[in-house]
């Protein structure tokens, strides 16, 4: 499990978790605020920073404990050759991870750094990121690598501190970039495609047991029991599965391109069930075992027999990108042209809910680990997000790259709060 820290400060020496004040700066000791915020595996309880540099006459020493959330700030003397250095510890207070890095530091806007601390034992690393002025932008730039012409970044995944990235070739058949996948939050970004035949990847979802399954153009579905380091041919060959979608250890194969429809296996790969035909998005599965899939041509479908026999819900557009269900058993489905529509009984009803939103041409309709929806426009960079249950929007794009065309066109979250959000051809990530 991964905790998230979105850490804001007080003063060069002075820790603002012990709740004291900021103190005057000489002028010459103009400082900048900076924001930290941590990714942690799950046994790190303590990160330490230590800063030094020139002029700076008392090293700058704070402790954060790892917990559910902190809030603090830290202010640090702006100028050259800061060394931010970092130590993590266990519970027991063994030291676990090390890092460090030199900045120039100003006293205004800063930009982003990404401090890798790595594992002494070489398990997961921790990543500190660090910039702003009293806070830092909401997205930033991760270190996915430049893409040939055609090939896009087509579905994200996360499991604890891994993620990965389904990117498929510009051309059809099974040759494309494949798998990427990243243990340092984004930082650096490595394929790996051992046994994966078909590289042509469209689709990738991790199971609850760690799992890794790939969908690919054609070439049906592999599957990886070591994290995404190697695959094993799993099935369906012929059949394209663009999206892949995990409910616990249910996987679900969707071939909207070809119109083969739905596939589940719930043995880890080894067998695979039809359980729907058609032109099918995206799948959905509440709390009761009901299972929703949206359609390109029929709506929404739903079924309240594992599958066994499926009924259409009126009430919205034909032509459905996804389907998303809440803890609260709320459904939302993403539309080509028409925005989102909410249902909170069940697919009886349905509302508009498209508040905030400057357009209604969804690329893409998600919902993270705290209860935020999150919707992708097209020719609208960055990301809109609906903290109230889709009755209002917000833009939430500082940071995006403005010259993107479109907004999130792939989306995941990661234990503990970081998301992770793609154009189709870079990928950034929340701090």
């Amino acid at each position: 499990m991964m905790r998230e820290l979105a850490s804001s400060a007080a003063l060069a020496a002075c820790l603002v978790l012990a709740g004291c004040r900021d103190a005057p700066l000489a002028p010459e000791q103009e400082a900048a605020g900076l924001t930290f915020a941590f990714t942690a595996p799950y046994y790190v309880a303590r990160i330490a920073l230590h800063i030094t540099g020139p002029g700076i006459d008392s090293p700058i020493d704070t402790s954060f404990a790892v917990r559910d959330t902190v809030s603090a700030t830290l202010r640090v003397p702006a100028g050259s050759r800061r060394v931010v250095s970092a130590d993590a510890f266990d519970s027991a207070d063994v030291r676990t991870h090390h890092g460090d890095t030199t900045v120039t530091i100003t006293a205004g806007a800063n930009q982003p750094v990404f401090l890798v601390l790595r594992a002494l034992d070489g398990q997961l690393p921790v990543v500190v990121t660090f910039g702003g002025t009293g806070g830092v932008a909401f997205w930033a730039l991760t270190g996915f690598p430049s893409l040939a012409s055609g090939a896009a970044v087509s579905q994200l995944a996360a499991t604890g501190a891994v993620v990965f990235a389904a990117v498929m070739g510009g051309q059809v058949g099974s040759s494309g970039p494949g798998v990427f996948r990243s243990i340092d939050g984004g930082v650096t970004w490595t394929r790996h495609d051992l046994g994966l035949t078909n590289t042509n990847t469209k689709g990738v979802a991790v199971g609850a047991n760690g799992y890794v399954y790939a969908g690919t153009h054609g070439g049906g579905v592999f599957v990886s029991a070591d994290s995404g380091i190697t695959w094993t041919f799993s099935g369906l060959n012929g059949v394209y599965p663009q999206r892949m979608f995990a409910s616990g250890n249910s996987i679900y194969a969707i071939d909207g391109f070809w119109c083969n429809g739905v596939y589940r296996t719930r043995d880890n790969g080894a067998t695979w069930t039809h359980l729907l035909a058609g032109c099918t998005n995206s799948v959905a599965v509440d709390a009761s075992g009901t299972i929703f899939v949206a359609t390109g041509t029929g709506g929404l479908l739903r079924s309240t027999d594992d599958g066994s026999s499926w009924s259409g819900l009126g009430g919205t557009p034909t032509s459905l990108g996804n389907v998303v269900v809440v803890p609260s058993g709320a459904i939302y489905v993403g539309t080509s042209a028409a925005g989102v529509y909410e249902s909170s009984d069940g697919g009886a009803t349905w509302a508009p809910a498209n508040t905030g939103l400057p357009g209604t041409a969804l690329r893409h309709l998600a919902a993270d680990g705290q209860g935020n929806l999150w919707v992708g426009l097209a020719g609208y960079p960055g990301a809109y997000r609906s903290d109230d249950g889709g009755a209002s929007w917000a833009n939430v794009s500082t940071g995006w790259d403005t010259a993107s065309a479109n907004g999130i066109g792939a989306f995941t979250y990661q234990v503990g709060g970081r998301l992770f959000a793609s154009d189709g051809s870079l990928i950034w990530r929340s701090r």
